[in-house]
C-alpha cells in the first residue's frame, strides 16, 4: 500500500508519501516528505506532491490518501481537502480524514508514560478561545471536540483532571499558571504523524477506516460564520 498524506491546517504545511507492507506496517525506508513554509502552502502543494511521486518512482500507484481535516486555518483546510478529493476521485482511491487534535493526542501520549492515558488537547481558536479535544483511555479519536473559553476549559479540566497537551506558544503561555501539574508541552505534529493512522485504518483497527472522498469533510469545530436564526413565517 502507498499512501499520500497532507497537512495544510496549520501555519506550516506538509506532504508525505509512504509505503506500507501487505499487513499495513509502515516501511521506514520508504517514507518521503516535504515541509511547506508559511504563506507558501497553496502555491507549493502540488509541486511538492509531484516531487515526492518522482522520488518514490511510482507516479500512478497511490492506493489511498489521508489528510488533516482541521481545526485550523479555514483557507488551509479547504486547500488541502480539495486537493485530496480531486486526486482521490481521479484515482478512485479511498481517503481518511484525521483531526489535528487527534494528531496531538498521539504525539503527546508517545511522550509520556502510559501512552494510552486519558488526555485533553488544546489549540488556539482565536477570540480568546480554545479548540479542545477530550480523549478517553485508549481512544485514538476524541470523545468530543469543542470551542471553549478559558473559564469553560478550566472548569472541564478541574472536573476531570488529565494531561493537557499543547504545542502552540500562545496556548502554553495562557495555560501555564492554570494547570501547573497537567500542562505538557509537545512538539508540533508533523505530516508524518498521520502515517500510523493510515496503517491502522488499512487494517481496520480502533475505529479507523478509509472512506470515499465524498465523506471527507472539513472539521472546523467552530463554523466560519454563526448560523442565522430561523425566521418564523409571517402570519397570513
Amino acid at each position: 500500500m502507498i499512501c499520500l498524506a497532507l497537512d495544510t491546517a496549520g501555519t506550516e504545511g506538509g506532504v508525505a508519501l509512504a509505503q506500507f507492507d501487505d499487513d499495513g506496517a509502515l516501511q521506514p525506508s520508504r517514507i518521503f516528505s516535504r515541509t511547506l513554509p508559511p504563506r507558501e502552502v497553496s502555491r507549493q502543494l502540488m509541486p511538492a506532491i509531484a516531487e515526492l511521486l518522482a522520488e518514490m518512482g511510482t507516479a500512478a500507484a497511490v492506493d489511498c490518501f489521508t489528510a488533516v481535516s482541521g481545526p485550523g486555518s479555514f483557507t488551509g483546510i479547504r486547500v488541502g481537502l480539495a486537493a485530496v478529493k480531486g486526486m482521490a476521485d481521479a484515482r478512485s482511491c479511498p481517503v481518511l480524514g484525521i483531526s489535528r487534535l487527534a494528531l496531538m493526542a498521539a504525539v503527546g501520549r508517545a511522550a509520556i508514560t502510559g501512552g494510552d492515558s486519558r488526555a485533553y488537547c488544546v489549540l488556539d481558536a482565536g477570540r480568546g478561545e480554545f479548540y479542545v479535544g477530550e480523549f478517553l483511555d485508549g481512544d485514538l479519536l476524541a470523545k468530543s471536540e469543542s470551542v471553549a473559553s478559558r473559564a469553560a476549559l478550566e472548569q472541564k479540566i478541574h472536573a476531570a483532571p488529565a494531561p493537557v497537551f499543547a504545542c502552540e506558544p500562545a496556548v502554553l503561555d495562557a495555560l501555564a499558571n492554570r494547570f501547573p501539574h497537567e500542562l505538557i508541552a509537545i512538539p508540533t505534529p508533523r505530516v508524518t504523524d498521520l502515517l500510523p493512522f493510515a496503517g491502522r485504518a488499512w487494517r481496520g483497527e480502533r475505529g479507523l477506516r478509509f472512506d470515499s472522498s465524498t465523506a471527507l469533510n472539513a472539521n472546523y469545530v467552530r463554523q466560519a460564520y454563526p448560523a442565522k436564526p430561523a425566521v418564523a413565517p409571517a402570519p397570513r
